[in-house]
C-alpha cells in the first residue's frame, strides 16, 4: 500500500509543478522564435510565427496571461524588426498588424473556453450531488456482512452515470442490487442484435443478492454479469444456470429469472460489478482481466482490495474509462 500511496501523492504534485510551469510555455515560446529569428539570415522571416504563442496561451492560460503575450509578441517582432532594420517598412507593418489580430482573436477565444470551463465546472457540481443521490456511500458492516463499494466515471467530464448500487438490511437478511441503466456495454449489444435498436433504451441490468442467516447467498441475475466468489484465495465465478432478461424485457421472452442458491460461509467473499470493468481496455484492446487480477489481492483486507482494483483498472485503460464502472466487494464474517 506504501506504493499505491505514494503514486497519488507524485501525481499531485507533478500537476501542482505542470499548473505553475503552463503560464510560462508561451513567453518560452516567444524566446525561441526570437532566438532562432536573431541568428537565421535577414531572408528568412520568423516574425509571423510569434502568432502561435498567443493562440498557444488562449489554450491554456486566463485573460490576463494572454493579453500579456499578445502584447509581447507585437513588442519582440518589433526590436527585431529595428535590430534587422525593417522597422516601418510595409512587410513589417503587416506583420505587426496580423499579430495584433491574432491576438484579438486569442482574447476572444480564451474568453468563450473560461466561460465553457466556469458552465462545465457547474454542470459537474450538479452531477456530483445527483450521482451521491444513486450511489451513496456504503455501511462499513450490515449484519454479519463487510461491504466496500467504488464507482468511477467513463471520462473526467461525466461525473453521472448509469451504473447504480444499494445495500439494504432487511427482515430476510441483507440485500444487494447493482446494475446498469440500459447496459451499455455486451448487454447493450446484445439487445440491439435481437429485439432492436428500439428496445436498447428500455431496460437495465441487475443482479440482486440476498444473504440470510445460514451459510448461503441467493441470486437473482437480470442479464448481469456473474459475480466472482473468493474462497480461500481460490476465484471462480458464479454463472447463473438460467439467468433472466434485463429489467424492462421480460415480456420479450418465456419466463422470469430465477433464484440461485450458492455457498457463502464465513470468510467468504463475492465481488459484484458492472460491464464497464471487465469491458476496459488496454492500448492493445484486451480487456481487463478481473479474476486474474482478483487472485492477486484475494487476501488483502476488503477496502485494500477494492482500492487496488481501482487503482489497476484506471492504469489498465490509460486512466480514462470509456464506460461507467462499479464495483460491490462483500465478505461474510465468522457464523
Amino acid at each position: 500500500m506504501q506504493e499505491s500511496a505514494a503514486s497519488p501523492a507524485a501525481a499531485a504534485m507533478a500537476r501542482v509543478w505542470l499548473h505553475r510551469l503552463t503560464p510560462l510555455s508561451p513567453f518560452a515560446l516567444i524566446a525561441v522564435i526570437a532566438l532562432v529569428e536573431a541568428v537565421t539570415p535577414d531572408w528568412l522571416r520568423l516574425g509571423p510565427v510569434l502568432a502561435a504563442a498567443s493562440v498557444l496561451a488562449a489554450a491554456i492560460c486566463g485573460l490576463g496571461v494572454t493579453a500579456a503575450v499578445a502584447a509581447t509578441t507585437m513588442g519582440v517582432n518589433a526590436l527585431l524588426d529595428l535590430f534587422d532594420g525593417r522597422w516601418g517598412s510595409s512587410a513589417s507593418q503587416i506583420i505587426n498588424i496580423a499579430l495584433l489580430a491574432v491576438g484579438l482573436a486569442s482574447l476572444l477565444a480564451c474568453s468563450i473556453r473560461q466561460r465553457r470551463e466556469r458552465e462545465l465546472t457547474q454542470v459537474r457540481s450538479v452531477a456530483e450531488t445527483a450521482q451521491r443521490t444513486l450511489i451513496r456511500p456504503l455501511p462499513a458492516r450490515l449484519d454479519s456482512v463487510l461491504l466496500e463499494g467504488t464507482y468511477i466515471a467513463a471520462e473526467s467530464e461525466a461525473r453521472i452515470g448509469g451504473d447504480f448500487y444499494e445495500v439494504l438490511h432487511t427482515p430476510h437478511g441483507v440485500r444487494l442490487l447493482i446494475g446498469d441503466v440500459r447496459g451499455k456495454g455486451s448487454a447493450h449489444r446484445n439487445i440491439r442484435r435481437l429485439y432492436g435498436e428500439e428496445f436498447t433504451e428500455r431496460f437495465a441490468t441487475a443482479l440482486l443478492v440476498e444473504i440470510p442467516e445460514g451459510p448461503v447467498a441467493r441470486l437473482v441475475h437480470c442479464g448481469h454479469p456473474h459475480p466472482l466468489a473468493i474462497r480461500d484465495g481460490d476465484v471462480h465465478g458464479w454463472e447463473a444456470p438460467e439467468p433472466g432478461p434485463p429489467i424492462g424485457l421480460a415480456e420479450l421472452v418465456e419466463g422470469g429469472p430465477s433464484v440461485q442458491t450458492v455457498p457463502f460461509r464465513g470468510g467468504d467473499r463475492l465481488l459484484l460489478f458492472t460491464d464497464g470493468v471487465i469491458e476496459a481496455r488496454d492500448g492493445a484492446g484486451r480487456f481487463y482481466p478481473l479474476p486474474e487480477r482478483m487472485a492477486r489481492w484475494s487476501e488483502d483486507p476488503l477496502d485494500q482490495l477494492v482500492d487496488q482494483v481501482r487503482a489497476d483498472l484506471r492504469r489498465h485503460a490509460g486512466g480514462d474509462l470509456d464506460d461507467d464502472a462499479a464495483l460491490l466487494a462483500i465478505e461474510r464474517l465468522p457464523l
